[in-house]
């Protein structure tokens, strides 16, 4: 969440160009899981303290599990939208 919240500080993962020919980076891509019918929200690209590295859906669901780095919710329709939509939730707080 800190990449979120202060992006300026974490380097970007280069993500190709977009459809104008212009440079892609990004420091976040999110996707959701169930764990015992309940759904949580994950980060699939990391940041190890050098830089960014995407991980594969089952390797990053793994490592946010085991370090407390997933958003749960009680509906995949909840965690689907937080999934894709995360970016707008945070722009409204800050």
């Amino acid at each position: 969440m800190k990449r979120i919240l202060s992006p300026e500080k974490y380097p970007t993962l280069p993500m190709g160009r977009d459809a104008n020919g212009n440079e892609r980076t990004s420091t976040h891509i999110m996707s959701y899981g169930e764990a015992d019918g309940r759904y949580y929200v994950f980060p699939t690209v990391v940041f190890d303290g050098k830089g960014l590295h995407q991980l594969s859906a089952s390797d990053a669901s793994r490592n946010a599990l085991e370090n407390n780095e997933a958003i749960w919710f009680d509906s995949e329709k909840d965690a689907s939208e937080f999934s894709q939509e995360y970016k707008r939730y945070w722009d409204a707080i800050k």
